[in-house]
Parts: C-alpha cells; structure tokens; sequence
C-alpha cells in the first residue's frame, strides 16, 4: 500500500496525525540529548537519570495516544493492513535479530575487533537488554490477548 491520495480529507488527516506522533515522540527522545547531557556538568546523576527517564516515559505516552487516535479514526482496511504489517514487521525483525545476538555473545566484535571489551559481565548485561525488549513484547502481547478474551466473554 503506498501513500493515500491527497484528495482524500480522512487519509491527510490520519496521516498528519501520525505525523505529529512520530515527530513528537523524536522530539522527546531529543530532549534529554539537549538539556541533559554533557553539557550540563553541573547536573547531579539523580537528575539527569530522572530527566532522561521522564522524557523517553512522555515521548512513549505521546507516540502511544496518537497512535491510538490514529488507529481508531482507521477503517477496517487501514486497521488489518497495520496490525499485519505490526505482527509479521515485528516478528521478522526478532528472528533477524536472533543471529545477531548469538553473534555479540559468542563475542564475535570482539574476535573480528579485539580492541573490543567482552566478558561474562558485558556478555550478561547484553543477554537482559535483549531480553528485556523480547520479554516486554511477550507481556504486552499477553495482556492484550487477555484483555480482548475479558472484553468478549
């Protein structure tokens, strides 16, 4: 599916409404980037930490709502397209990424650069990053899942 026609008002709505989202979320994500990093040596760790995590919560909430405001001013077509190209995108995307996980953590950018730092300790702080990403999406699958099965009965 390519881009809508521009002639239709309902399409350039959504679509600048995914505009907004995406755009705004970035702009979140900059935040921290700006106001919170080397530049301000002054800052305690306490701050910058909360500040950080502050502003990536907001941009998740502000990507969350104009996603969800996208999806359900969506017709049917517009909502099977995304939800398949969310599932099949998303599961591609983690078996791509299973290779290459095998890869750091059998430390192979440390045998192809061995300037590189690998140990149990990196190898293990990896293992939960990666983790955590599969982990949240299994959650978030499930909670979902369950909460359409609540809605129904």
């Amino acid at each position: 599916m390519g881009a809508p026609a521009m002639s239709d008002p309902h399409m350039t709505r959504i679509w600048r409404q995914r505009a907004i989202g995406l755009i705004g979320g970035l702009l979140f994500l900059a935040i921290p980037y700006i106001f919170l990093g080397p530049s301000q040596p002054h800052m305690s760790a306490g701050v910058r930490l909360l500040g950080w995590t502050g502003s990536i919560s907001l941009g998740i909430i502000w990507v969350l709502v104009f996603g969800v405001r996208t999806f359900v001013r969506a017709d049917e077509y517009l909502r099977d397209f995304d939800k398949t190209a969310w599932l099949w995108g998303g599961v591609g995307g983690l078996a791509i990424s299973a290779p290459v996980f095998v890869f750091v953590m059998m430390g192979g950018l440390h045998g192809l650069a061995p300037a590189r730092p690998f140990g149990p300790e990196l190898g293990r702080a990896f293992a939960l990053g990666y983790g955590l990403l599969v982990f949240s999406q299994l959650i978030g699958y499930f909670a979902v899942a369950a909460w359409r099965w609540w809605l129904r009965r």
